[in-house]
């Protein structure tokens, strides 16, 4: 029994930490929160192309029903991600600027540039309700820093919101 709950316990840790692996599971989206090379703070959104054809066929019946072409579906998408995507830190609301947005098979990528992020935080206010119509559906967020990364699992159970608190390095400015 201690056996078997140690395997269980393992690949449900393996099924948290490489979300690219399981970008294919329709009840989990994955948006990665890092400061590039560059300075520049990223929110790079991985989503299971099955809640991103839901909700794209969704917005077709509501646009006359006629059937998107390929970049009707990336403006779409953008959009409704800039609708349910809502990112506040240390207060301030936070202008998200799409940059990629990259269907695909399995999964969809869409990256988006934080234009008005402070290089140095203390807390990150999110919410983000995109695919919510699924009650079952998780949003994962992950602050990546240089010191190391927290997480939190963005669900119905906290209304699609929550906080991280940015790790001591980082918020110290080091």
């Amino acid at each position: 029994m201690r056996r078997y709950k140690t395997f269980a316990l393992t690949l449900f840790w393996l099924a948290l930490s490489t979300p690219s692996a399981f970008a294919h599971y329709p009840f989990m989206s994955f948006f990665n929160l890092s400061r590039g090379e560059d300075n520049v703070w990223r929110l790079n959104a991985v989503l299971a192309q099955a809640s991103v054809s839901t909700t794209l066929s969704q917005l077709q019946t509501e646009h006359s029903g006629a059937r998107f072409t390929r970049e009707e579906q990336e403006k779409e998408l953008t959009k409704y991600l800039l609708d349910t995507v809502k990112l506040k830190v240390d207060g301030v609301d936070i202008a998200l600027t799409p940059t990629v947005v990259n269907l695909g098979d399995h999964e969809t990528r869409v990256i988006f540039e934080l234009k008005n992020a402070p290089r140095d935080f203390r807390r990150v206010d999110a919410s983000i309700r995109s695919f919510s119509d699924d009650a079952n559906h998780h949003n994962i967020l992950t602050l990546f820093q240089e010191g190391g990364r927290s997480k939190v699992v963005l669900s119905s159970r906290n209304n699609y919101s929550s906080q991280l608190n940015a790790l001591e390095k980082l918020a110290e400015g080091s």
